[in-house]
């Protein structure tokens, strides 16, 4: 799967060759194709730090129940 800053490449890419073009509905396409790239950026990197939360939180939860459980 691809991450965060491939897909603002993706961005940065639209972004260069809308501009080293004319004025007109291509240049337009590309351009609202760097904002789509840009969200599905933004989408995926809050996507990681909601895994990680959620990553965290368990390891978390079992350093409690490890902790809560009595010894031999």
């Amino acid at each position: 799967m691809k991450t965060a800053s491939d897909y603002s490449r993706h961005a940065q890419d639209c972004r260069a060759l809308a501009a080293a073009m004319k004025i007109g509905e291509q240049r337009d396409q590309l351009l609202r194709m760097a904002e789509m790239w840009e969200q599905v950026s933004k989408d995926r990197a809050a996507l990681i730090r909601g895994r990680q939360g959620l990553d965290e939180a368990q390891d978390r939860d079992a350093a409690d129940q490890s902790a809560s459980r009595p010894q031999p």
